[in-house]
């Protein structure tokens, strides 16, 4: 991407955040990762952070990258994960109904919790509503990443 010209690069998995963690160093074009604005703000929300996934792959590169921004951000997090497999294979069957009802069911069970991250962009489009189920802040990568993307570029 970089020998393309390309005024920043973005990545849009949040499996790969350790990736890109890894590779900024190397780059000379700015790389954001998908949950960069989501969980610098997550760690600004609240101490008791809990993580809702759908794809397991997707727990631990969450939890690690909220740790970092809480070290970073020099505050303590409590972290509580979970993951719905059974959501993530009726979107990947292309059942987004189901998908999006197991999601929400999994947010009417989380209690006790400063604010909920959703760990990844295929929920996004599930924020608000789960935001008014859960009575917290709920963040989702996609909108955030996209404000961080658009003022990265504004500064340029």
């Amino acid at each position: 991407c970089e020998l393309t010209k390309a005024d920043l690069i973005v990545v849009t998995c949040s499996t790969l955040t350790p990736a890109v963690q890894l590779i900024r160093p190397f780059i000379n074009v700015p790389v954001v990762a998908i949950d960069d604005a989501m969980t610098e703000q997550a760690v600004r929300t609240g101490k008791r952070i809990k993580v809702v996934a759908t794809a397991m792959s997707t727990l631990k590169p969450t939890i690690a990258k909220l740790e970092q921004e809480a070290n970073l951000a020099g505050v303590e997090i409590e972290v509580d994960a979970q993951d719905h497999e059974p959501a993530y294979t009726a979107m990947r069957a292309g059942d987004m109904a189901t998908h999006d009802r197991l999601v929400l069911e999994m947010i009417r069970e989380v209690k006790g919790f400063d604010c909920i991250v959703l760990a990844q962009a295929s929920m996004g489009h599930l924020q608000q509503q789960a935001q008014e189920i859960a009575g917290v802040p709920v963040l989702a990568s996609p909108i955030l990443c996209c404000e961080k993307v658009k003022q990265m570029l504004e500064e340029m």
